[in-house]
């Protein structure tokens, strides 16, 4: 099994120089054959990762008899999640090796290695993470770029490392601020009204109200780099100039506070989390705005809410006809006794049918908890 991540490219690690020390080792052992072949390319400090995920899966299956990795920070930088894993390799018979590190998991005194370089492999993440924040922070005060793909609105300058405004992407930046400020057009009617003109987002993804105000909200379209909680003049040039953006950051402010203050309660809505749309299968949501008459409660598909008609056709849905629609089929239901019946019926029978096979499975976790046991009494004597 291979992995690097983003935050390692300093180190001398790659994915080619991984598989070949690999397979180097392999060939040098006696009757070893490769039979799978795991990579990840995400941060080992998670265990969700699609490459370690197939190769737990596998194990399970009894589909190899060794994990190998090239060191043990390959496999993970937590001294938890390495534990986790060999618990999950041990209880499907699977030995976890290192082609450059002495550790064999079937013994105590490998464990104890194992567990030192586990230990080693998540302080040297930390100190790297350390290096990499206070890194950024001085980047940030000079006024660079801090790494990554430009924001929209700008592409980075290979040679420079710089920010250099990209024309096309610059005049949406400038009419979204200037529907914003000047026409008061809503997130989500900007989003709309984007979509609606062929206008699109990185990736050629649709615009929504969130990508409209994180346009809005970053001080890096006035020429400012901004870090933590910290802003500073940056060494790009603007696409805002900064009475705009200001007017644009009150409104945004203002409608803030606007919509705090009339915010609905989650719990007012009986169906939040229950609803899906027909026309596009997004996820409907309680909401309400205040008109002449007082406040007036619906539901809302989400897509048709964050990326305007051009997202989603469908319309909004008065809460209070919506939910009194259910409550009375709910009552019809529950008035049916015989449903219930064939319901419990079904239940027991169930039960039944599942209960010599729960009981085995109970037997079993009972003995792998009693070898558990054993076992770490065994090493802890050892240790």
């Amino acid at each position: 099994m291979t992995r690097i991540s983003t935050d390692e490219v300093n180190q001398p690690y790659s994915l080619e120089a991984q598989t070949k020390g690999l397979e180097a080792f392999v060939s040098s052992q006696p009757g070893q054959v490769i039979t799978h072949r795991f990579v990840d390319q995400a941060s080992g400090a998670t265990l969700e990762r699609p490459g370690l995920q197939a190769a737990l899966a596998a194990a399970k299956a009894g589909e190899f008899d060794v994990l190998l990795v090239y060191r043990i920070d390959r496999l993970t930088r937590s001294i938890v999640g390495l534990m986790t894993i060999v618990e999950t390799l041990d209880a499907a018979g699977v030995v976890l090796r290192s082609a450059t590190e002495p550790i064999d998991t079937q013994g105590p005194v490998g464990r104890m290695l194992l567990q030192l370089l586990g230990i080693f492999a998540e302080f040297e993440r930390g100190l790297l993470i350390d290096r990499i924040t206070k890194g950024f922070e001085r980047k940030a005060a000079r006024g660079e770029w801090l790494g990554g793909p430009g924001p929209f609105g700008y592409h980075v300058d290979p040679a420079t490392k710089t920010l250099v405004p990209d024309p096309k992407e610059a005049a949406t930046v400038q009419k979204i601020f200037s529907a914003y400020a000047d026409e008061h057009l809503g997130a989500t009617g900007l989003a709309n009204r984007l979509n609606s003109a062929g206008l699109r987002n990185r990736g050629d993804r649709l615009w929504s109200n969130q990508t409209v105000l994180r346009v809005l909200r970053n001080p890096v379209y006035v020429g400012k780099i901004s870090h933590g909680d910290e802003v500073y003049e940056g060494k790009h040039p603007l696409i805002i100039e900064g009475d705009l953006f200001a007017r644009a950051r009150a409104l945004l402010d203002e409608r803030a506070a606007l919509v705090e203050n009339r915010a609905p309660n989650t719990s007012e809505y009986l169906l939040t989390g229950m609803l899906r749309c027909r026309a596009c299968g997004g996820a409907y949501f309680g909401a309400g705005t205040k008109g002449r008459n007082g406040f007036y409660r619906y539901y809302a598909c989400r897509n048709r809410q964050t990326k305007g008609t051009y997202g989603c056709q469908s319309r909004r849905v008065p809460a209070e006809d919506l939910e009194a629609g259910v409550i009375d089929d709910l009552i019809r239901t529950l008035s049916r006794s015989d449903l219930f019946e064939q319901a419990i019926t079904a239940a027991i029978a169930e039960v039944a049918d599942s209960r010599p096979r729960l009981e085995a499975e109970l037997a079993s976790t009972g003995a792998q908890l009693r070898d558990t046991e054993t076992g770490l009494n065994h090493y802890l004597r050892a240790f």
